[in-house]
């Protein structure tokens, strides 16, 4: 193993095709970071807090680079929102499949239910639905909380009593064991920094045994390609693009804040500076100080400063230029 060292930015060559990079005092963002080719956050397990998870892009936090790049780029958000709104639509509503024989014409025809209804609206189950379809837009998937109820303890009958909608960055999966293709539970905490003590692990909701645990999670998701367990964002690739376009408006704002687009400009006469250099030698005369031209700069400069002093504001400081007038 060796380690290479500069100020607070290093690597360390593990000696096994492996090369990790470390940074000191860097602020929260995670501060190593492990790899060996770009996609090996795909296929590479890593441990945290004791527990071998699958990780959720390079540094563990793809939802939070996924969050950060859409608050800092000017249109992210109200792109989503656009497709969030026409998938949502008016709401859900209940249908049943229908063909009208006629027209040879297959149509869902929309219908009531009163006990489904009453049943849904014993939780926030709009809510529930339009939080995960939050996350489908920007994740391509969502996790799902199923709560059972207690009569299969009692030799009861089981059945759904609720779901929640769990955050996207909350959850983690545990890498499959070598008995197992896919996950088996799910860690639910305060990813990529989970509190140990905090850490809740839920196995992994099954469709074919619903009612087999009190709790469960399960995740639902339109798959992504060559991925194996997670989605990832359809614009997963364009992220350079948008990032370099979420500097464009601090750039520009940086520019008109610093650069010399001139508002005011000052032109003097000469012969105002001729009498006031005729003064500074006057003075110097009487207090026996020899005379120098630094003296009539300096003077200039306190001019330049108590007009600047009026003129000051968002749009005029820095932003005017004198020049002297010799006729």
């Amino acid at each position: 193993m060796e380690i290479r060292r500069t100020g607070n930015t290093g690597f360390i060559d593990t000696g096994e095709g492996q090369l990790i990079s470390f940074a000191m005092g860097k602020g929260w963002s995670p501060s190593s970071i492990s790899f060996s080719r770009p996609e090996s956050w795909q296929t590479r397990k890593i441990r945290v807090a004791g527990v071998n998870i699958v990780p959720m892009g390079a540094n563990n936090d793809l939802p939070g680079d996924v969050q950060r790049l859409l608050d800092n780029f000017y249109g992210g958000e109200g792109i989503m929102g656009k497709i969030q709104g026409l998938q949502w639509g008016e709401g859900p509503r209940f249908f049943e499949d229908a063909i009208d024989s006629e027209n040879n014409r297959f149509y869902r025809k929309w219908i009531l239910d009163d006990v489904i209804q009453a049943d849904l609206e014993s939780w926030d189950y709009r809510d529930y639905m339009l939080r995960c379809l939050v996350d489908l837009v920007h994740m391509q998937g969502f996790w799902v909380k199923f709560i059972r109820n207690r009569g299969p303890r009692i030799g009861e009958s089981g059945r759904i009593i609720r779901l929640e909608h769990v955050p996207y960055r909350k959850c983690r999966f545990e890498y499959p064991d070598d008995r197992h293709d896919l996950p088996q539970n799910v860690y639910v905490g305060d990813w990529p920094f989970p509190d140990p003590d905090r850490l809740a692990k839920y196995p992994v909701f099954n469709p074919a045994d619903p009612f087999r645990h009190p709790v469960s999670v399960g995740y639902f998701n339109i798959y992504s390609f060559c991925r194996d367990f997670i989605s990832t964002p359809r614009f997963l690739g364009a992220f350079p693009w948008l990032e370099l376009a979420g500097t464009i408006a601090p750039l520009l704002a940086a520019y008109n804040a610093n650069a010399s687009a001139l508002s005011l400009h000052i032109e003097s006469p000469q012969a105002y500076w001729d009498a006031a250099e005729d003064r500074i030698r006057e003075i110097c005369k009487r207090k026996g100080v020899p005379y120098s031209a630094r003296m009539l700069e300096e003077f200039k400069d306190e001019a330049m400063e108590k007009f600047a002093s009026g003129v000051t504001g968002r749009e005029n400081v820095g932003k005017y230029m004198h020049t002297t007038r010799f006729w």
